[in-house]
């Protein structure tokens, strides 16, 4: 398991989970400023996340990449809600807002647990999806 981690997000993957220079995991990311916004404004989500090998996030060569795993994903996980929204750097992913009321502990249980859920759900899909993609580059 190779983690790698950022001013604002972490991604866990796997060191084969890459097609060509972009690589792909089980994400977590956070846009905080505690200087303009208040703890339960901030936003958090969890997903699949694309990055290049250096963590930049980059359109092309992202994108196609982003749609054919954003349909791969479709296939294998049982909450639907989650793929309305695709990005190029986020082919499936979930905004977990912390509680009005700052329940931080509820809200890190549910952050830990849909990462575990994506873990163990979508971990069969990335690995196959690596052949699939690179036969297509």
């Amino acid at each position: 398991m190779i983690t790698k981690r950022h001013k604002d997000a972490i991604l866990f993957r796997l060191p084969e989970w890459h097609v060509g220079e972009v690589e792909f995991g089980i994400a977590y990311a956070n846009k905080s400023d505690p200087r303009k916004r208040f703890i339960a404004e901030q936003e958090s989500w969890v997903g699949v996340g694309l990055e290049l090998a250096d963590g930049r996030e980059v359109k092309d060569p992202m994108e196609p990449i982003s749609i054919r795993l954003h349909a791969m994903l479709a296939e294998s996980w049982p909450h639907p809600a989650d793929l309305t929204q695709r990005e190029y750097s986020w082919p499936l992913w979930r905004y977990i807002r912390i509680p009005e009321d700052g329940d931080l502990d509820h809200w890190s249980d549910e952050v830990l647990a849909l990462l575990e859920e994506m873990a163990q759900n979508l971990a069969p899909t990335l690995a196959m999806a690596v052949a699939v993609l690179n036969k297509g580059i």
